[in-house]
């Protein structure tokens, strides 16, 4: 067979493979950068100070597939150390290993708690379910471009500060367009139903409590969720919910971290767990003065956080 005669074909059939491949290429592309790139949806940004009730709070958020990044802020855990313990926490589950977890800010002049360090070398440790407490690994980019960054792609963002207020005051003013609530643990400033001095979440950094307080007023974005205090039986949690958690995955991490050490969360309340069943379910809170609380039974809200809890098997 003469080579002007076989030309022809063989040039049409390498024109026709240099199209596929470009368009595989171009397939490879697109899918690498829509894996890349958060998706457009409703994205959770969590901001913690890695307390015991915190973790149950996270283990009730993480199974939605909405949290787009956890923030440690210094409180009852170092920043450092309280994300490891997350990082922990997450790694039982493949739906939330991928969770990008950030350091956050530390209070400039923090309330001095007598109880704190005994109560932040349990946290550091997970309840005691670690034997120690290891550094999470930081970097220098700044705090609030890293936020930036992270909800970069959310077509609505809720911001859920179950800590103090050191790293929010600080990213608040990247947060954008798509914010639509802060939901905080525990009572806003003048609450009038409210008793007492403010909560250790605004009390360990005050200066950016009240700046943060400002803030959400002026925005009319906050909303503040706690549980009734002082009624019986209580809004509190209780080793029998522990037997109702999946054992494994998630569910069975978070019930083995709080057997570890029930002295670590004896005398707790449901505060943060509440503000968590109330992203899920805010048709089952009704206004207490400036803030909202559970129109639920101790057991019904302990059945909701369960739950929640199991959806991250």
């Amino acid at each position: 067979m003469r080579l002007d005669a076989v030309l022809p074909g063989l040039r049409a059939w390498l024109r026709v493979l240099s199209i596929l491949a470009v368009a595989a290429l171009s397939a490879c592309a697109t899918e690498g950068q829509q894996a890349l790139a958060p998706a457009a949806e409703s994205c959770l940004l969590v901001d913690t100070d890695a307390a015991i009730d915190d973790f149950r709070a996270l283990a009730a958020l993480m199974p939605t597939g909405r949290v787009v990044a956890i923030i440690a802020t210094a409180g009852v855990a170092s920043p450092e150390r309280g994300a490891s313990a997350i990082a922990h926490l997450m790694a039982a589950s493949p739906m939330t290993a991928g969770v990008p977890l950030v350091i956050g800010a530390s209070a400039t002049t923090p309330s001095p708690e007598p109880w704190l360090p005994a109560a932040r070398a349990n946290a550091e440790r997970l309840n005691g379910y670690l034997a120690e407490a290891i550094p999470f690994a930081t970097d220098t980019w700044p705090l609030e471009d890293k936020v930036a960054a992270l909800i970069r792609g959310c077509a609505e963002l809720r911001v859920v500060v179950i800590g103090p207020w050191s790293s929010f005051v600080r990213y608040a003013g990247k947060l954008g367009p798509a914010l639509r609530q802060v939901v905080a643990q525990g009572l806003p400033l003048g609450d009038v139903a409210a008793a007492g001095p403010p909560g250790f979440n605004c009390r360990y950094d005050l200066p950016a409590c009240r700046q943060a307080h400002e803030l959400l007023r002026a925005g009319k974005l906050g909303i503040w969720v706690d549980v009734p205090r002082g009624v019986t039986p209580a809004y509190a949690p209780t080793q029998e919910m522990l037997s109702s958690l999946a054992a494994s995955g998630l569910p069975g991490t978070m019930a083995a971290a709080l057997r570890a050490n029930p002295d670590g969360w004896k005398d707790s309340l449901l505060t943060a767990d509440a503000a968590a069943v109330y992203i899920l379910r805010p048709d089952l809170f009704a206004p207490k003065g400036a803030h909202l609380e559970p129109m639920l039974s101790p057991d019904d809200l302990r059945r909701l956080w369960t739950a929640a809890v199991n959806a991250g098997r």
